[in-house]
């Protein structure tokens, strides 16, 4: 029989970010559902009791991996590992947590020590984690200890709840290490301040990668203006699908019920006159009535005109509309007519949008953490 191995790709480390922030969150808001685990005298005393900084990583990566995916052997390091279930540990500590994935530094302060690449670091260049790896006398205890905790961790549940106390731990020394508790506050109820809910999406627009915020900030936008309950739906397509066939496909688009009701095509780069006119032919063309252009900030300075008066007239004259307009004036235009803004709507519709559009790990997680703080300073 053939050796199993994991593939860690961008479908697997956008997998583990969503749950890596789910469980944070619920760490905040139920803190008292995790004040131990199985592992817990191995977790405390790689956090706690040791002054490395590799091992954190290495210990929340094992155990956010197999949480992930129950197929992962959480001892193997390496996808040449012989072990069955090897896996890219690296990849997913740095798509995830630590360089790109910015976990560590964004939500958890740098609380494990800020280090960038930990799996490049001597205690992880061996395949799979062993207490026969030849390793300085310093780490011997600390990989002995790791060893035997996590081969008793053999399902995703004992790694989700192990992580978990991981991060219970990790809430607690923030708290410790802070003047005030910035992380407090997410179970708020209610309605956000308008100027509040405006700062988050900016703030989810300017964070993300690629493109991805300024997408992820307008589909929320939307959503609270075409409710699901009204009969709309806001569909944001992943940013990396491209478009077969020479189909259109927007963006974004909204439908009521089955009708096309307008395409969105979303850019945060530079862009000509002629691009705009061009995708909103192409909009009209596959049955969308309006069409709207939305840039973000990395488009820099763009001029008003994009469409002439003879464009519109042309418009007028085929009963079909489009525009081009920047994101902050989007913003600022739909806040006049959206009314108030539920704490509970925004964080389900954030959170299901990313999970639905496939956002990368990087903006998903700069996003939970512009919700923890849009939550936060509700609660004040």
């Amino acid at each position: 029989m053939s050796r199993l191995e994991i593939t860690v790709d961008a479908e697997f480390n956008n997998k583990a970010a969503l749950l890596l922030n789910d469980i944070w969150d619920d760490v905040c808001l139920h803190p008292q559902k995790y004040g131990g685990c199985t592992i817990k005298g191995a977790i405390d005393y790689v956090l706690v009791k040791t002054c490395t900084k590799a091992w954190p990583y290495i210990l929340m990566t094992q155990l956010l991996g197999k949480a992930t995916d129950e197929r992962v052997n959480i001892l193997a390091v390496h996808k040449n590992s012989t072990l069955d279930g090897a896996w890219d540990a690296r990849s997913l500590c740095e798509h995830v947590i630590s360089r790109d994935g910015c976990f560590e530094p964004d939500v958890l302060c740098g609380i494990l020590g800020g280090v960038k690449q930990p799996y490049n670091n001597s205690p992880a260049q061996k395949p799979e984690l062993a207490k026969t790896n030849n390793v300085s006398p310093a780490h011997r205890q600390i990989l002995n200890t790791m060893v035997d905790a996590l081969s008793s961790i053999t399902t995703s549940d004992e790694a989700r709840s192990a992580l978990g106390y991981f991060l219970y731990v990790c809430k607690r020394r923030l708290e410790e290490a802070q003047s005030e508790n910035t992380v407090e506050g997410i179970s708020a109820r209610g309605n956000v301040n308008l100027a509040a809910f405006r700062r988050f999406l900016c703030g989810v627009a300017q964070r993300g990668r690629d493109g991805e915020g300024l997408n992820v900030a307008v589909a929320v936008l939307l959503s609270l203006l075409y409710r699901e309950e009204d009969g709309f739906s806001v569909n944001l397509y992943p940013s990396n699908v491209s478009r077969r066939g020479g189909l259109y496909q927007g963006d974004l688009e909204l439908y009521q019920g089955d009708s096309k009701l307008a395409a969105l095509e979303l850019k945060d780069k530079s862009f000509s006159s002629a691009e705009v006119l061009s995708t909103a032919k192409d909009a009209w063309g596959a049955g969308f009535p309006r069409f709207l252009f939305v840039f973000g900030y990395g488009a820099g300075v763009v001029g008003y005109g994009t469409f002439s008066p003879t464009d519109y007239e042309e418009q007028e004259g085929v009963g079909v509309f489009g525009g081009c307009v920047g994101f902050e004036s989007l913003v600022d235009s739909l806040l006049l007519v959206i009314g108030m803004v539920d704490l509970d709507y925004v964080r389900g519709h954030t959170n299901q949008i990313l999970s639905d559009a496939k956002v990368k790990a990087r903006t998903s997680t700069s996003t939970r953490e512009e919700l923890r703080t849009l939550i936060a300073s509700s609660g004040k």
